[in-house]
């Protein structure tokens, strides 16, 4: 089974079950609140966007973390397919140009596409690594606090699923979900999906990445 995560507001299960066992081995947070010096990461302002360096590094790294973990699998070059989403157009520009540089042998068993959240709505990939970019104090604009694009973004892995975001941000950022009377409900989607994650084991520091 794929990753077992969700943004809804269904509570987190309180034990593991069989169905769930593997999410251990599927699901990791890497928390981008402080950079490998222990230093509190700042987003940038791009234009009107938003781009995040700290996350772009932790990207690149994960991309050739993966490529060795599939060559020593016997994989066959570009015979894993890797997604890399973002809610933001700059940092899906800025993670294109350093894999362009990334020599060709430390990426040739992936096969990557790269999108913001809306570019893959109905793709599935074996891998997906979603970059959150926001890193602040106060509250963060709608297109991370959207409903449709967190389920989106969270639900196109099939293997595993890894998210790169500031934990001190995201964990209390209210959700508006729709509910099947119709009516909208306020729920902390972050905060419950770092609950899965820290229940298996897989929340993790830019300093184990970088």
């Amino acid at each position: 089974p794929g990753p077992h995560v969700s943004a809804s507001n269904d509570p987190p299960p309180e034990t593991p079950r069989k169905s769930q066992g593997s999410a251990a081995n599927h699901v990791l947070w890497v928390d981008t609140s402080r950079d490998r010096s222990g230093r509190l990461v700042r987003e940038r302002q791009v234009g009107t966007s938003k781009a995040n360096d700290t996350e772009v590094e932790c990207v690149v790294r994960l991309v050739k973390m993966l490529n060795q973990a599939a060559g020593r699998a016997g994989r066959k070059p570009g015979a894993t397919d890797l997604g890399i989403i973002t809610f933001y157009g700059p940092q899906i520009r800025m993670i294109r140009r350093r894999l362009d540089h990334v020599d060709a042998a430390e990426k040739e068993f992936l096969s990557i596409r790269l999108n913001t959240v809306d570019g893959f709505q109905g793709a599935e990939q074996s891998v997906v690594i979603v970059s959150l970019v926001r890193s602040k104090r106060g509250r963060i604009g709608e297109f991370a606090r959207r409903f449709e694009r967190i389920n989106v973004a969270m639900s196109r892995a099939q293997k595993l699923l890894i998210v790169l975001g500031a934990v001190e941000t995201f964990r209390n950022v209210k959700v508006c979900l729709p509910g099947r009377d119709g009516k909208t409900r306020t729920r902390r989607c972050y905060s419950h999906i770092l609950d899965v994650v820290r229940r298996y084991g897989g929340l993790r520091t830019v300093r184990d990445l970088l």
